[in-house]
């Protein structure tokens, strides 16, 4: 290990107090100092200077946990999606449909618990995912994280990238709430700590679960879990300097892509809130949809088949 990284080490300890945490965290300064902002809030005439202690309890203490994480190695950890109980139970229920119905009387065990944990599917299903289009995949994969950034991709944590390229078959059924936290809350700390690298790994890896995701079925645990994310971005992003805001684009791009999907789940009901950020997010959303009716309607019958039709579309608008 090179001397300047063993410095790190002889540098003061600030105490790190955060929302559920029973102990505090205790984090080296030349580390916190990755941050200008945090340098200058340290090394200034503040209280947290004074005290040397820093209240983070707005956020939970598994998220300062990443992000401490990151401040020293350049790169966090996450829970992978889990599975969705009532999900699990559903699939049992229309798994023991299907065969009876097909004439095999024979007993359904773990086969749906099978699927969520990525063990081996049969028959159709599994045929069905080798045919699935690409065409929504390759839309989102072909959102930049800032216009002409030239910047390579953030190599994800091994276990990450491990993970999403060999998901489980049944992504869209998984339980997502957790890691999209995670992720969204760091995102933001980036962005209030001015640390571009850190919010450009966070939404590379929101975008990666994205793709995962896939179409969402309808009424799916994958699809609440988008719309409380969409909620909780839009309440915290936003920037009037910041043109085209990459999360906001990120999931609005998501939704218009399944949008079927999601409006056969509900998600019209937002358009008539009275919350200023449910507001926004309908009126960026409204404004992908019409350029993919536009693309569609220019493309003709020809035209790669998407999730969202113009009709569904123009439904919405009413």
């Amino acid at each position: 290990m090179d001397s300047g990284k063993v410095s790190i080490f002889k540098s003061d300890i600030f105490k790190i107090i955060t929302g559920s945490a029973s102990q505090p965290f205790y984090v080296h300064a030349d580390v916190l100092a990755r941050s200008d902002l945090l340098r200058r809030l340290i090394a200034g005439p503040w209280k947290e200077s004074i005290d040397r202690a820093i209240d983070w309890s707005e956020w939970e203490s598994s998220v300062v946990e990443k992000f401490i994480e990151w401040l020293y190695t350049g790169d966090y950890s996450c829970p992978h999606p889990v599975p969705n109980p009532l999900s699990i139970e559903l699939d049992n229920i229309v798994e023991t449909v299907k065969r009876l119905r097909d004439g095999d009387n024979q007993a359904v065990t773990g086969g749906a618990e099978n699927r969520a944990a990525g063990g081996p599917t049969e028959g159709r299903a599994n045929k069905k995912a080798k045919t699935k289009t690409d065409e929504d995949i390759l839309l989102l994969q072909d959102l930049e994280w800032k216009a002409d950034n030239g910047l390579p991709l953030p190599s994800p944590a091994e276990e990450f990238n491990h993970w999403h390229l060999h998901p489980p078959r049944n992504a869209g059924q998984l339980d997502y709430s957790v890691p999209f936290k995670i992720h969204a809350d760091l995102y933001n700390i980036g962005c209030r700590y001015f640390l571009d690298d850190l919010r450009r790994m966070a939404w590379f890896r929101l975008r990666t679960l994205l793709i995962t995701i896939g179409r969402p079925p309808v009424g799916s645990a994958a699809i609440q879990n988008t719309i409380d994310l969409i909620l909780d971005v839009y309440s915290r992003t936003g920037d009037p300097l910041d043109e085209g805001e990459p999360l906001r684009n990120l999931l609005t791009t998501f939704v218009a892509c399944h949008f079927t999907a999601f409006k056969a789940s509900g998600i019209q009901q937002l358009a008539i809130s009275d919350n200023k950020d449910t507001r926004e997010f309908m009126s960026d959303l409204m404004a992908k949809l019409m350029l993919r009716v536009e693309k569609l309607e220019s493309e003709g019958p020809k035209a790669s088949p998407f999730s969202l039709s113009t009709s569904s579309a123009r439904t919405f608008f009413g």
